[in-house]
């Protein structure tokens, strides 16, 4: 992970790295095959990105987003939107747009960083809602938070419902795309 050239630039690094040794452990812990199964890591080929987590049990690696997108939605359980720019835009809004029109399933959208996040939701708020081309339901599928642990416990959290959902048979829609 990378901020501006330095980890310690703003609170949104500081908080990330956090967030991101939270979920590499989550990655070791869940790669264990009697836990969890694999620990699957999409990867985009870019020159500024990190390399994958050790912990990954498979690393994809894309060279196009909309492919990444698709594997995003088919095989995740849910988001975190982290500070970023217009690839972060465009995947956290296809994720919010499948939701919307029931192409998924409902999962966690979390935006971690609040300070971050906050003017665009203000944004969504002031015109998308009051314009009413979306409406508050849409806007509650996202959650913000600037807490790690919370972001672990929703997901893991989610993943146990999820996993509920399939023991007791409970059929639930599957990605079209």
């Amino acid at each position: 992970m990378t901020c501006f050239n330095n980890p310690t630039d703003t609170i949104f690094c500081a908080h990330g790295y956090l967030l991101w040794f939270d979920l590499a452990a989550w990655s070791k812990i869940a790669s264990q095959p009697k836990i969890f199964g694999s620990s699957i890591g999409l990867n985009i080929e870019l020159p500024q990105e990190q390399a994958p987590n050790s912990y990954q049990t498979i690393s994809l690696d894309f060279r196009y987003f909309f492919v990444r997108k698709v594997m995003f939605v088919r095989y995740s359980i849910g988001y975190v939107g982290m500070p970023g720019g217009f690839g972060t835009l465009d995947e956290l809004f296809e994720s919010l747009t499948l939701m919307q029109t029931n192409k998924i399933y409902p999962m966690p959208v979390i935006l971690f960083g609040s300070q971050f996040w906050g003017g665009l939701i203000d944004w969504i708020k002031t015109t998308l809602i009051e314009f009413e081309t979306i409406s508050q339901e849409d806007l509650d599928l996202i959650k913000i938070t600037d807490d790690p642990q919370e972001v672990l416990e929703i997901m893991l959290e989610h993943r146990q419902w999820k996993h509920k959902q399939r023991e007791q048979g409970k059929a639930h829609y599957d990605p079209i795309i």
